[in-house]
């Protein structure tokens, strides 16, 4: 997430606004759009995984129930 983050901000983003001068260079804003959605997608399964994982016990949980 941090990679196509950093690509939005240090590639992309100096390139949308060096194209401010002149018309808008639509490659760059089909790129920064697509990256865009990327991140947001890797965000949200990000907070998918860590919900799943915050509904399971932990593991020491079942070990230690089996001692005697």
């Amino acid at each position: 997430m941090l990679c196509v983050a950093a690509v939005n901000r240090l590639w992309l983003t100096p390139a949308l606004a060096a194209s401010a001068a002149g018309p808008p260079q639509l490659e760059v804003l089909r790129k920064l759009a697509r990256n865009s959605i990327i991140e947001a997608a890797l965000g949200l399964a990000i907070l998918v995984l860590v919900a799943i994982l915050g509904m399971l016990p932990p593991a020491i949980h079942h070990a230690h129930m089996e001692l005697p």
